[in-house]
């Protein structure tokens, strides 16, 4: 194996799929807790309940719709919550199968199992480089949704104070 592809090369590039998949459903943690207008902590108390980004985007959508928001943002937000569902499945996939490493050659191995209408129980050799690619994808998908995050604030403050939780002027 060449230098970039050692065991500890790949589980970085893991780390940094962890890390920024944690960035991108903080992000949204953040415009929940925003949009509810509750202290940091008391909204955290209930999006530690929310397993993963898609249950975060569908209370998001719900709030978009409660809100009044424009049909163009909820559309907005609908197809970026679909771009998110196969980086979600690569990014489960990277981080939840087991790796094992061949004694013979010390070649990397993820072994593949998932059983979504038909088993898949096999095992695969994933690359650095391919790791680097999902980690790329989901730093593009935190961008766009911290742009996506700006629309949904100023639309949100057009909402009625009252909506909003807050008292009229």
């Amino acid at each position: 194996m060449t230098n970039s592809n050692t065991e500890n090369d790949h589980y970085a590039a893991v780390g940094k799929i962890a890390a920024n998949w944690a960035l991108l459903e903080a992000s949204v943690d953040l415009t929940l807790w925003e949009m509810t207008s509750y202290k940091d902590e008391a909204s955290a108390c209930i999006t530690a309940q929310l397993m993963g980004l898609g249950p975060r985007l569908n209370a998001l959508s719900a709030l978009l719709h409660y809100f009044d928001c424009s049909t163009k943002l909820r559309e907005t937000l609908e197809s970026f919550s679909k771009k998110t569902v196969g980086a979600n499945e690569q990014r489960n996939r990277a981080i939840h199968d087991p790796w094992l490493k061949n004694k013979d050659n010390n070649e990397l191995r993820k072994i593949r199992v998932t059983a979504k209408k038909a088993l898949t129980f096999k095992s695969v050799i994933v690359t650095v480089p391919e790791l680097e690619h999902l980690n790329e994808i989901i730093i593009l998908l935190v961008n766009e949704y911290q742009e996506l995050q700006k629309k949904i604030i100023v639309e949100w403050l057009a909402a009625s104070p009252e909506k909003r939780g807050e008292p009229p002027p």
